[in-house]
């Protein structure tokens, strides 16, 4: 077992969301989420270690986050700037659900 190297707390989630990444927008599932990242199941898309990538939480709120890790179709994000106050209260919260609209 490999020893727990995570400066935050994770909180559950399943959070319907987007990513844009070299031109293209592709849908995906925040799974859990902290102040400064989170982990996300991906649907299209290939992307890798080290690549930046625009993740929409709904219409309005877009996280520029970093790929740290990937194993299959699941990526480890690190957010550019760390979610605070009421942003982490709402998507740190288990079952939040927003729809974006994919084109």
């Amino acid at each position: 077992m490999w020893p727990e190297r995570r400066k935050h707390t994770r909180s559950h989630a399943e959070i319907h969301a987007a990513y844009h990444h070299e031109g293209a927008r592709h849908g995906a599932m925040v799974v859990n989420v902290s102040p400064m990242g989170c982990c996300v199941d991906l649907f299209g898309g290939n992307v890798q270690p080290g690549e930046r990538i625009a993740l929409h939480l709904g219409e309005a709120l877009v996280l520029p986050a970093t790929v740290r890790w990937r194993r299959d179709h699941r990526v480890g994000l690190e957010f550019a700037v760390p979610l605070m106050g009421a942003m982490m209260r709402q998507y740190g919260d288990a079952d939040m659900a927003c729809q974006p609209t994919y084109h």
